[in-house]
């Protein structure tokens, strides 16, 4: 539980895959949810039972499954940065901008495409 409470404090939802990088078994989430200390967000996403639910839990569970074992500050650092963002009417909710809702989500990933003059 001391792993998982200082992944908690530095992720706040956090993956099994980060979970299993600092040597802690999936099964000990399993059972820290059957114990009521963690709860599960989504599957392979958790937080802690006394961290206060927000609207945008699944939104960043949904953002950390795109790379489940990478912390949050491994992925924002500028030449890491997987360019995997909220876009439309999501980042619109998020940022308070018009009326619009958090979902259906929309997340924006970048493409690697070769031009057809060198396929």
């Amino acid at each position: 539980m001391q792993t998982t409470s200082e992944l908690s404090a530095s992720e706040r939802i956090f993956m099994t895959a980060q979970v299993k990088r600092l040597g802690v078994p999936r099964n000990a989430l399993a059972k820290a949810c059957v114990a009521g200390r963690l709860l599960r967000v989504m599957h392979d996403a958790y937080r802690m039972a006394g961290v206060p639910s927000v609207e945008t839990d699944e939104l960043e569970a949904i953002w950390k499954l795109t790379a489940p074992s990478l912390f949050t500050h491994e992925r924002v650092q500028p030449s890491a940065w997987d360019g995997i963002v909220a876009g439309g009417t999501t980042a619109a909710s998020i940022h308070g901008i018009g009326d619009f809702y958090l979902s259906p989500y929309v997340l924006i990933a970048p493409s690697e495409c070769t031009p057809a003059s060198q396929a």
